[in-house]
């Protein structure tokens, strides 16, 4: 159209268009090499781990409301709960406390304070151990203790 304003790319723009989607994939190898590194952390602590107890120190649940559609009324505010567990353990002869995030109640795993825990832990690596029963429960989102019925 012979009266339209042209319209002029920023640097920004360009920049974007240019160099946006090769960012967007080093993003994104980024992210699997730590997915997978954290697969294989976990799959060699639970194969060659070694077993041990700890001490549930402290059990915190931290609670905040779901932003608000514009339909929702404050009666049906959803509440989004994050779960940590405090676990003090000895493990070759040196004592250590770890502070880990529970994808569900704490009650899910039996976990209380001052109540005994099961942990894995890889010799080479005793500052990160992994909850027994969060691993090898068979306690998942859909099948919350299906084992029991097997």
């Amino acid at each position: 159209m012979p009266n339209a304003i042209p319209v002029e790319k920023s640097p920004f723009d360009i920049w974007i268009s240019d160099f946006g989607p090769m960012v967007a994939l080093i993003v994104a190898t980024l992210a699997l090499l730590v997915l997978v590194r954290r697969y294989l952390l976990v799959k060699k602590i639970i194969s060659h781990g070694t077993a041990i107890k700890g001490t549930v120190a402290e059990v915190d649940i931290y609670e905040r409301e779901a932003p608000r559609s514009e339909t929702s009324t404050a009666f049906n505010v959803a509440k989004i709960r994050s779960y940590y567990a405090t676990i003090r353990y000895n493990c070759q002869g040196a004592d250590y406390q770890v502070r880990l995030k529970l994808p569900f109640s704490p009650s899910t795993y039996k976990i209380a304070k001052d109540k005994e825990v099961d942990l894995i832990v890889l010799d080479s690596a005793p500052k990160n151990p992994l909850i027994r029963e969060m691993y090898l429960g068979g306690i998942g989102p859909r099948n919350l203790g299906w084992k029991r019925f097997l």
